[in-house]
């Protein structure tokens, strides 16, 4: 009789599960259905399974709580290339986002995102409060996309993921406007601290931070798990802060991260602040900390500092602006430290007149 009763709770509980989408019994093979608003909602119930988007989806005028919110999103969410638009939400809270916590092994790829909105604290993204964090390895974001969007947040703010320890692949915004009021703003994360790669990204529009940012990542920290965490990856538009770093790809690494490599990477973008560089903000905090100032500032087209390159085969093209006439600028390295490589790599000449502010100058072979 035992036996026969856990069969029959198990058979409710499926029954439960699939009456609540269109059809689907939540795994790899046969996943979830999602054809409503009421659906995509439901998500949150079953947050391991996996699901697909098989329509278009408004969310206008729906009180949007993110997908597994108050848990973890470990599951598939294929989007299929459907869109979801006109996400809304203006509570100013923190972990803001389509979804909330996404951590390894989850997976949401060939997602649409359009004409969303948010007002949010901290850790608050268009597509997901948290893909992972310095404890928990984050899932995989692929092939995803958002246009016409903006979020407004404090620390750790970006369009796809606010705070990261997970990967990006083939991910784009497009006329997305991202503003931070704390730390670490970026165009497709605001941090990650988990081992992460970004590969195939592009962020068109606006990032605009109070203390370091990023086009694509504002800060990185830890061991990436491939050889090289920036890969084919381009940004349009603008980037700048108040304070800290600025970096048209990363910010800045911490003093201690590895394989923080930028390979094959394109910023067509106007970079703006006291320790800028368009791929790589600065390698290090060096430069004299001061009040989150810096006393002997540099600003370069690659990179502000480079303390830990190499950089090869890449190219900016955008003005360098100063925030004061102290500041070094330059077409590639704003401080170029001995014995580290730069080679093969050009800058817009209109956007700065020297190559090297300050240290070895690079490779011309």
């Amino acid at each position: 009789m035992k036996k026969i009763f856990f069969l029959s709770a198990l058979l409710g509980t499926a029954i439960s599960a699939s009456a609540q989408f269109a059809g689907g019994t939540g795994t790899a093979s046969d996943p979830y259905q999602i054809e409503t608003a009421a659906q995509l909602q439901a998500v949150s119930d079953y947050a391991t399974s996996c699901f697909i988007l098989n329509n278009d989806i408004d969310l206008t005028d729906v009180a949007w709580t993110p997908i597994a919110s108050g848990s973890t999103f470990t599951g598939t969410f294929d989007g299929n290339g459907k869109t979801v638009s006109n996400l809304v939400i203006e509570n100013g809270q923190n972990g803001l986002g389509l979804f909330s916590r996404v951590n390894t092994p989850g997976v949401i790829k060939n997602l649409i995102m359009r004409d969303c909105y948010i007002t949010g604290g901290s850790w608050c993204g268009i597509l997901c409060s948290t893909n992972g964090n310095w404890e928990k390895a984050g899932g995989t974001f692929i092939n995803c996309d958002i246009y016409d969007s903006s979020i407004d947040g404090g620390d750790c703010t970006a369009a796809f993921a606010g705070a990261a320890g997970g990967s990006f692949e083939g991910c784009r915004a497009f006329n997305v406007t991202v503003e931070g009021s704390g730390s670490n703003t970026g165009g497709i994360s605001g941090n990650n601290e988990n081992g992460g790669h970004y590969y195939d990204c592009t962020f068109y529009g606006s990032v605009i931070a109070s203390s370091n940012a990023g086009g694509i990542c504002a800060f990185y920290n830890g061991t990436c798990k491939v050889d090289t965490c920036f890969k084919n990856c381009v940004v349009y538009g603008s980037v700048s802060s108040s304070t800290g770093t600025v970096g048209g790809v990363l910010g800045t690494p911490n003093w201690n991260s590895t394989n923080a490599h930028i390979a094959n990477c394109a910023v067509f973008a106007d970079c703006t602040g006291q320790a800028v560089g368009s791929f790589g903000g600065n390698a290090l905090r060096t430069g004299s900390w001061s009040h989150d100032s810096y006393s002997d500032p540099w600003n370069g087209g690659l990179c502000a500092v480079n303390f830990n390159g190499p950089i090869q085969d890449c190219y900016f093209s955008g003005i360098i602006s100063k925030t004061s006439d102290d500041v070094k600028i330059a077409g590639v390295c704003g401080r170029n430290w001995p014995g580290i490589t730069v080679k093969n790599c050009y800058y817009n000449s209109d956007g700065a007149s020297l190559s090297m502010g300050d240290g070895e100058e690079p490779d011309k072979k």
